[in-house]
């Protein structure tokens, strides 16, 4: 398994501990967008936030630019990848 399967397996079971981020779908790719393809919306991005921080144990800055900064799936991943 590479790190980035092993990194997005914990997001995954991150997001599924977190009951108030709702995502349309369980399995996502790299290029899908967090808003239009997979549903999350802008308090689900700042829930995302919230269980990626305590997952990783990650302090994420600048909440006002989430949407640029994690549009999509392979983006939260690169984020987790350089953290």
């Amino acid at each position: 398994m590479s790190r980035r399967e092993e990194l997005a397996g914990r997001l995954v079971e991150a997001i599924r501990g977190e009951p108030r981020i709702f995502m349309t779908r369980a399995a996502a790719a790299d290029g899908d967008r967090l808003g239009a393809d997979l549903g999350l919306d802008s308090v689900g991005m700042l829930y995302l936030v919230m269980a990626l921080e305590d997952a990783f144990a990650l302090e994420i800055d600048d909440a006002e630019d989430l949407a640029d900064r994690f549009a999509t799936w392979g983006q939260v991943l690169d984020f987790l990848e350089a953290a």
